[in-house]
């Protein structure tokens, strides 16, 4: 009934836009400011017979939506009409979407290659592309798994050039150095590329593998004793149920109360080769729980001394 008109028993009868905000329910409230999802990513309608109508209003929705990235359209009824809707949207409000499947439409060429045009402008190119770490690693000693951060919009296809040194990786998916290097290597250029839809960004790194010969002075070898000893001690605090292996809790605390950093204790775990349970936990021992803390001390974890022993999976 329309606002101002009286039912048949005498009441008027308030429309929901008359209604104070505090009277109307959130799905009233919503529907009268309109569409505004904040977690939708992806929609497939592909072959679903959109005509240029639908397609005209999925623009209209594009406007403000800030979330979607992928909208596949591709095989439907959508023509001149609807394809240049959706370009005006994607050339003058939306920033967000990044994929746009559009063949297999009756829609002109011409018209569908300046969508894709316009759908690539959100697509920021790579730069200042940086390594978390430094390369510069030990021989036969597990690396800290060095993944460089960059800006723009992923994802990005990444190269390197030349290969790395026998026994250390590199993901082209994400750019990712690991491994265990094989050989020595003295410091040289490597060249790191990463690749998207709208250009290339280029930075290079210096890659080095030594044995890890540390000369010491018998002062320092006697402070590195005294470290390893402060470790043991609060390994065995917090080792309540003396079983001589602490879980992932435990040693988080037991770095907490030695002041020492815990934000790359996976990192550290992977490095050094830590056991682990049927659940993937890792259980560590007075030995491992030392190596950590005295990994956790230093900003070049690869580059200390650290017991070589047999590992096995403790049940």
């Amino acid at each position: 009934m329309r606002p101002g008109l009286t039912s048949a028993g005498g009441k008027r009868q308030v429309s929901t836009a008359e209604r104070p905000a505090s009277q109307r329910s959130a799905g009233q409230e919503q529907r009268r400011k309109g569409p505004s999802n904040t977690s939708l990513t992806s929609i497939d309608l592909d072959k679903n017979q959109v005509s240029d109508e639908g397609a005209s209003a999925i623009a209209a929705a594009l406007g403000h939506n800030t979330t979607l990235l992928k909208l596949g359209l591709a095989h439907n009824r959508v023509g001149d009409v609807g394809m240049k809707a959706l370009e005006e949207v994607m050339a003058c409000a939306n920033t967000s979407l990044l994929l746009l499947r559009t063949t297999g439409n009756p829609a002109h060429p011409a018209l569908l290659q300046r969508l894709a045009t316009a759908v690539t402008g959100n697509v920021k190119a790579p730069f200042n592309i940086r390594f978390r770490f430094a390369c510069v690693y030990r021989y036969r000693q597990r690396i800290r798994r060095n993944r460089p951060e960059l800006a723009g919009t992923p994802p990005f296809d990444w190269n390197i050039s030349p290969s790395l040194p026998a026994g250390l990786a590199f993901n082209p998916e994400t750019g990712e150095i690991s491994g265990v290097p094989q050989v020595f290597w003295q410091s040289s250029l490597f060249t790191v590329t990463a690749t998207n839809a709208s250009g290339t960004s280029t930075t290079h790194v210096q890659v080095q593998v030594d044995s890890g010969v540390i000369v010491s002075s018998p002062s320092r070898l006697g402070a590195g004793q005294e470290q390893s000893d402060r470790f043991k001690v609060a390994f065995e605090f917090l080792d309540q149920e003396r079983q001589g292996v602490l879980s992932r809790e435990r040693a988080l605390q037991a770095l907490t109360t030695l002041r020492l950093r815990t934000d790359d204790f996976e990192e550290l775990v992977y490095m050094l080769e830590i056991p682990v349970d049927g659940w993937g936990e890792p259980i560590i021992d007075a030995s491992d729980f030392v190596s950590i803390a005295r990994a956790a001390s230093t900003p070049t974890p690869e580059l200390l001394t650290y017991p070589t022993r047999k590992r096995h999976a403790r049940a």
